[in-house]
């Protein structure tokens, strides 16, 4: 047995014996007595009543994954995204709100003669105040938070299964049933969660303490219940789980009351709080955090299925939550999903807000845009720069330069070449196809007729995109936000030109375009140098490149393409016009038949289970960032490091990269220790570096240096700087 293991078992075990002590401590059941019920359907032998008064929680509804404190935690966890401040003083205020914050409104609300109930709406505003200093926007987000705190409450109840069937039987005897709670939510939350579990229509009135600004626990609320059954209090009859607040309390306003037992629930609720404060070792924390999200551990994935459902849907899910998170922090009008390996994080997006509308009220709008680094080369080119033609072709067709892709890429068709005066045609045949860039330099400067037909072609091509952009509405947004897979910078350089002039012209410019990255792919720092102001661009949210082992998982980039890749979409050729439309060109795919079913299939498992992962995160416990940690260290495993069967599996789903000198290339290349320094080399220089290839070649620890070595030497991979 291995330390780390050894470790695991001792942590696991000591932690094992902690929990049995909760366990073995909780209470026996309670004796029957004329106070007691053990059934609600006893409330139907009740004679003398027309009114009978529900508690909530833990009578009528229970809490079935969280308990209450974690219910509390993780509203403070997912609202500490909600505002630009650091998030864990955020999480720490909102939380401790619930306790000493809570405390000092109700003795304020008590000095004036309010009550003693402060709303959430309130005590999440007052926590706010140190990070949010405008009212209304303090406001707009403690709203969220009740929001949000809702959506958990509601996926995590359950009622009580006796409460259908005697909800009913109580209204066909003829009496009127009401909920009485002492609640931080308002009753709007409580009518959400009865109406989705089919009991509103069995409910005739909802009497919440947040709604009044006094509770149960003082009496007083029983004064309103009173006042709004309109009947002689001793035909009220008020059931619940709390001795004082449900016995008591009603009794001494004149009100029948019966305490509510039910041993198995009472110690269910406290087997999880108890459970919950038991301090967790990191290894027994991220064991539970595994299966209640369904992450893989460390062992090997033999299948595809096995790959996307517990390594790459959780990944996308984390991402696209941060994507949502970003837009609604924002309050962005607007998100673009760029073409073509974007547009599975619109789908995902669009089913994890309808999986979890609580935790993403998005305002904004989904669009597809389409992109390539060919239709924004487009973008960068300034009359003025006749190198800036040769060098982007050479870039685009990722070969030496050519006359014939130089004319091909920039629009210029035979037609128009063909016109050309007698003697430029003759000096560029002279030149020859593969002409050196001072030949391309002179002809563009010294042959007037040449450099106004390159000008006149690429303003047509430069002019149908930004007329794209423009129609998609990417100038008019308000703090669009761009996402892609992989981050190399350069659509967001070749955007920044058109940017730089429409400010000239006095048109609209958004004040921010936030772009955000599933991996950092290639980073430049001399792109980000380049931008305009008004473009953010960070590293991979998920794979961050500063970090060294995922540094190695960005740069093998090519894993994950195949899994984000649109099959139903080959490369992006330009634009067209149609009427007043612009219309985006794309090739017809590859893939045949059965490879794009495949890879649909998996598509719609992705897309599905990011759906399951968003609902989770309202209804287990566990933060974003614990998950983000565990399904990175699994991603470094997988694409760093993988086993042989992940191999096989990954190589068995057909893919179709953006780049011509890596079309074809195997994901996992066979790597064996012949001519060494060679391969090793060819591996270095190719963007598409696979340490997967090194796990084969049995040099044993020497794979982990090499890995080290390239990613904190490649000179492009630098810190990124704003």
């Amino acid at each position: 047995m291995t330390d780390s293991r050894l470790i695991r078992w001792v942590e696991k075990a000591m932690f094992d014996r902690r929990a049995e002590a909760v366990i073995s401590g909780l209470p026996g059941s309670l004796g029957r007595d004329d106070n007691n019920i053990f059934s609600l359907h006893e409330l139907e032998g009740f004679a003398d009543v027309d009114v009978v008064s529900f508690d909530f929680f833990d009578t009528l509804f229970f809490r079935e994954h969280l308990c209450m404190e974690q219910v509390f935690a993780k509203t403070a966890q997912l609202g500490s995204q909600l505002v630009d401040a650091p998030q864990d003083e955020v999480f720490r205020a909102l939380f401790a709100a619930r306790g000493y914050g809570s405390f000092q409104l109700k003795r304020t609300m008590q000095a004036q003669g309010k009550g003693d109930e402060p709303r959430l709406e309130d005590i999440f505003a007052r926590a706010l105040r140190p990070f949010e200093s405008d009212a209304a926007e303090r406001a707009r987000v403690a709203r969220r938070l009740v929001e949000l705190e809702t959506g958990i409450e509601l996926r995590n109840l359950v009622p009580n299964h006796e409460a259908r069937a005697v909800l009913r039987n109580l209204k066909l005897l003829g009496r009127k049933t009401i909920v009485v709670s002492d609640m931080y939510l308002p009753a709007v939350s409580l009518q959400k969660v009865l109406d989705a579990h089919g009991l509103g229509d069995f409910v005739d009135d909802l009497i919440v303490s947040s709604e009044f600004g006094i509770t149960k626990n003082s009496g007083e609320l029983f004064e309103v219940v009173a006042k709004r059954c309109g009947v002689p209090r001793k035909r009220i009859l008020h059931v619940g789980d709390n001795w004082n607040n449900d016995c008591v309390r009603p009794r001494e306003r004149g009100l029948r009351s019966v305490h509510y037992y039910n041993h198995d629930q009472e110690n269910e609720v406290r087997r999880a709080s108890g459970l919950h404060a038991l301090p967790r070792p990191g290894t027994v924390r991220a064991d539970e955090l595994r299966r209640d999200f369904g992450l893989a551990a460390r062992g090997p994935l033999a299948s595809l299925d096995a790959v996307v459902g517990q390594v790459i849907a959780p990944a996308a899910a984390l991402f696209v939550h941060d994507v949502l998170t970003r837009a609604l922090k924002k309050r962005s009008s607007h998100i673009f999903f760029l073409t073509r390996d974007g547009t599975i994080f619109r789908e995902i997006a669009e089913a994890m807000v309808a999986a979890a509308p609580e935790l993403y009220p998005v305002e904004a709008q989904f669009r597809t845009l389409a992109t390539s680094r060919a239709t924004g080369a487009l973008l960068g080119f300034s009359p003025e720069d006749a190198d800036y033609l040769y060098v982007t072709t050479e870039y685009l067709s990722e070969v030496g330069f050519s006359f014939a892709r130089f004319r091909a890429i920039f629009g210029i068709s035979d037609g128009e070449f063909h016109a050309l005066a007698d003697s430029t045609r003759s000096h560029v045949d002279w030149l020859g196809d593969g002409m050196a860039i001072d030949a391309f330099r002179s002809l563009y400067w010294d042959w007037d007729d040449f450099r106004r037909l390159v000008q006149s072609a690429v303003h047509r091509k430069t002019s149908m995109t930004l007329d794209y952009l423009e129609q998609e509405g990417l100038f008019s947004a308000r703090n669009p936000v761009l996402v892609d897979i992989g981050y190399s910078g350069t659509w967001g350089k070749q955007l920044s030109p058109a940017l730089e002039k429409r400010e000239r012209l006095g048109l609209p410019v958004p004040d921010e375009i936030g772009f955000e990255f599933f991996a950092t792919n290639r980073f430049y720092v001399g792109n980000v140098q380049r931008m305009h102001p008004s473009v953010t661009m960070g590293p991979g949210r998920i794979l961050d490149h500063r970090r060294t082992d995922l540094a190695l998982t960005c740069l093998n980039y090519a894993w994950l393409e195949p899994f984000f890749l649109d099959p139903s979409l080959g490369k992006l050729d330009g634009f067209v016009r149609e009427g007043s439309r612009v219309r985006a060109e794309f090739r017809d795919p590859s893939f045949s038949v059965a490879e794009r079913a495949r890879i649909e299939g998996l598509r719609h498992a992705l897309v599905g289970r990011c759906a399951q992962f968003a609902a989770d995160l309202l209804r287990k416990e566990g933060t974003a960032e614990e998950l983000r940690r565990l399904v990175q260290g699994r991603l470094v495993d997988l694409i760093a490091y993988p086993k042989r069967s992940e191999v096989a599996a990954i190589n068995s789903l057909a893919h179709e990269r953006g780049m011509a000198s890596v079309k074809a290339q195997e994901i996992a290349l066979h790597f064996w220790p012949n001519n060494f320094r060679a391969k090793i080399d060819y591996l270095m220089m190719n963007d598409h570096w696979i340490q997967g290839s090194l796990s084969r070649s049995r040099m044993g620890p020497l794979n982990h240096a090499l890995a080290w070595y390239f990613a904190r030497t490649r000179t492009e991979f630098e810190d990124w700087k704003p």
